[in-house]
């Protein structure tokens, strides 16, 4: 542990020194995927057209961007001078480095960009200690998106024709078990229910959270991976998957879940709540909706795509404008809520929602604390995926399997890398 600190006392010492300013080029960069999900080249005309002499240069980020581009700053390296993308992960590892410039220098006198003008709960994810580091542009929660022909079929719709809440989850598996449908016989044409077993730590902790209010268990200081709603969910998947009601194909495509949502071969997934929306442009309007991950707590867990703006950008003025002209303007985070479900974190856009899942969303955040943002997070993601898949492809059994993993989360750095921003 002593050589943690001391690493990172090192680096922390390394402040780069401030890049040259440029009035003419602002290079804004973006994770490959959001150059359809959002109107990254709009932005950029219009900008560009609202700046005469200046031009923007969108760029994607490279594969495994968040190491890359640290190496890249802490060399006095400016390959960026705005990130736009899911960072709050990120965020930690470039700003325990000081390696960011904190919002909060930027947002006296821009209303805009305070914490008044954003859904409280979004703004604060970006919040380390007493530096707001990102801007939050969108959400995304991890919720069951259902397609509701399947559950009216099942009868699974209330009066006003709203899905009614599973309550635990063998609730879950039972309407999985009635929306699966099968041909005269009896081949399977839709399955009932597809979890995003890529990602399993998401799968595992929207189940805890969704129960406890947490994540972690206070005694032992790791994702709480021995509770029942673990093992209940666990051992219900593995059931299930012989039964025929759900599916492990997300195990070796992460987008399984989505797709079979959007072409019917699926009538429940737990992944991003975005989906529920995307699945509309080929079911149609009001096709699908959003159910709560059962539990107690109705807590939920999710994540922002916000803007960052590092040291050495040779253009922050033009990044600040930026970010709040084009990433924060209705039509910008509007399009991506209508077509691809990405809830406005800011309050001038959201309160112009109607669809009453926008307001479950955001109900659903502000009555959830913050995840932890865990030091050795990468290497915790796989050691749950591997563990996990291995239970479900039948290698091994569920009480090994947990006490491996617990041993291996027990070797990684798993404290919220939070508290060092809170001593400092």
């Amino acid at each position: 542990m002593r050589f943690r600190h001391l690493i990172l006392a090192a680096t922390l010492a390394c402040t780069p020194e401030p890049a040259v300013q440029t009035d003419q080029l602002v290079r804004v960069m973006a994770e490959a995927w959001m150059f359809k999900k959002y109107p990254m080249r709009e932005a950029a005309a219009r900008f560009e057209a609202n700046h005469p002499g200046v031009r923007v240069e969108l760029i994607k980020s490279p594969d495994g961007s968040p190491t890359r581009l640290l190496v890249s700053m802490m060399s006095n390296r400016s390959d960026f001078d705005l990130f736009f993308g899911t960072v709050e992960n990120t965020v930690a590892m470039w700003g325990a480095r000081d390696l960011l410039i904190p919002w909060n220098d930027i947002s006296e006198g821009r209303p805009k960009l305070q914490r008044d003008a954003f859904i409280p709960v979004f703004y604060d994810l970006n919040r380390f200690g007493t530096k707001q580091f990102g801007i939050p542009i969108s959400a995304e929660l991890n919720l069951f998106s259902v397609n509701k022909h399947f559950a009216r079929e099942a009868g699974l719709l209330d009066s006003d024709d709203n899905v009614i809440p599973a309550r635990t989850w063998d609730d879950v598996f039972d309407y999985a078990r009635r929306m699966t449908r099968r041909d005269d016989e009896g081949n399977i044409k839709t399955v009932g229910l597809s979890l995003n077993w890529t990602n399993c730590s998401t799968v595992l902790y929207a189940a805890i959270k969704a129960e406890q209010g947490r994540i972690v268990n206070p005694n032992s200081a790791l994702p709480d991976i021995h509770a029942d709603e673990v093992r209940r969910l666990l051992t219900l998947t593995a059931q299930g998957a012989a039964e025929g009601i759900t599916t492990l194909a997300a195990m070796s495509d992460v987008n399984e879940p989505r797709s079979d949502l959007k072409a019917g071969l699926v009538a429940m997934i737990l992944t991003s709540h975005s989906r529920y929306i995307e699945a509309q442009e080929t079911l149609g309007p009001n096709s699908t909706t959003i159910m709560s991950v059962p539990g107690r707590s109705g807590g939920v867990t999710g994540d922002t795509r916000s803007a960052v703006i590092p040291r050495n950008s040779q253009a922050i003025d033009l990044a600040i404008a930026f970010t709040q002209e084009e990433l924060l303007a209705p039509y910008f985070s509007r399009f991506a809520w209508e077509k691809y479900g990405k809830l406005p974190c800011a309050l001038d856009v959201f309160d112009t929602l109607k669809e009453p899942e926008a307001h479950i969303l955001a109900k659903l955040s502000e009555q959830s604390d913050p995840d932890p943002k865990f030091r050795d997070d990468l290497p915790m993601v796989d050691a749950v995926r591997r563990n996990v898949q291995s239970f479900l492809s039948g290698q091994m059994e569920l009480d090994p399997m947990l006490a491996r993993l617990e041993q291996e989360l027990s070797d990684l750095n798993l404290s919220d890398i939070r508290e060092h921003f809170s001593s400092h």
